[in-house]
């Protein structure tokens, strides 16, 4: 996990990138029967790169190391698929029963319809990826998100992902950027308005919380009435990286440049959380 932390000195703004990982554990690489190059698909592969020229002392950054393909951050820690494992788990029911049942649970079990596994896992197994990965990482968003709030009175935390570039194209022109809002519950209107104007204004084509509204980092950060403002930002892969070669293209400097200036608009608005 990556970690680059201003003691808050300057805005009430953190950025998660839960899905930016590469690393694949030795005990992850034992079991699986799936080859890394097709798992690297489901990866938010560089999009961490979007923020890179981000000035790291005034905005608080985590990044995650460790590949979604592993241990998905952006799941419930209780959203565990039972059948996966020797042992059966001691949790209470999980509300993610639809990417369970998918095989995309915090411990994933299927991607594009290929079984990553192909015998049952000891229950040590999944214990120790949560608490190695997946406990530091929450840990780290509750508590700097608890001291931006404290610091500035509200907390924004902008959770940046990246999405395949078919995932919603028309027949004129691909999507580039959705915004989630969790339909409105996650944020103020402000701040959600703020950015998809942002985007907008630059000349991507912006969609609102279709097909994605906000994973689970989005939902369980996201109290706006409390004053802790969460929106997500889906960048299309096709921005910023060449999808088959993997390699970055020459217009990310474009994207981060435009990324860097919402963050700097937004330290500058101060009123911007207000609903």
């Amino acid at each position: 996990m990556k970690k680059y932390l201003s003691n808050n000195k300057y805005s009430p703004i953190m950025i998660s990138v839960p899905h930016a990982g590469t690393f694949y554990p030795k005990e992850f690489i034992k079991n699986k029967v799936i080859k890394l190059d097709e798992l690297r698909d489901m990866e938010d592969f560089k999009c961490h790169k979007i923020i890179e020229k981000l000035d790291k002392n005034l905005v608080d950054i985590i990044v995650a190391d460790c590949s979604r393909s592993v241990i998905d951050l952006n799941r419930s820690r209780d959203s565990i698929d039972d059948d996966m494992f020797i042992d059966k788990f001691l949790h209470k029911k999980s509300s993610e029963t639809l990417m369970i049942n998918s095989g995309l649970g915090v411990i994933p079990k299927k991607f594009n319809n290929k079984f990553i596994f192909s015998e049952k896992l000891p229950k040590v197994y999944a214990d120790n990826l949560l608490k190695k990965y997946y406990d530091p990482y929450h840990n780290t968003l509750f508590n700097n998100l608890k001291a931006i709030k404290n610091k500035f009175g509200f907390a924004i935390l902008i959770d940046l992902h990246s999405m395949p570039s078919d995932v919603l194209n028309n027949k004129e022109k691909q999507t580039d950027i959705i915004i989630g809002d969790n339909f409105g519950k996650s944020c103020s209107k402000n701040i959600r308005n703020f950015v998809f104007n942002h985007f907008e204004k630059n000349n991507y084509l912006v969609k609102l919380n279709a097909p994605y509204a906000g994973g689970y980092i989005t939902r369980t950060y996201g109290k706006k009435l409390l004053g802790l403002h969460a929106i997500q930002i889906e960048i299309n892969k096709n921005l910023y990286l060449d999808e088959k070669s993997l390699k970055i293209k020459k217009n990310l400097e474009s994207l981060q440049n435009i990324f860097s200036e919402l963050i700097y608009k937004f330290i500058e608005i101060k009123n911007v959380a207000a609903e």
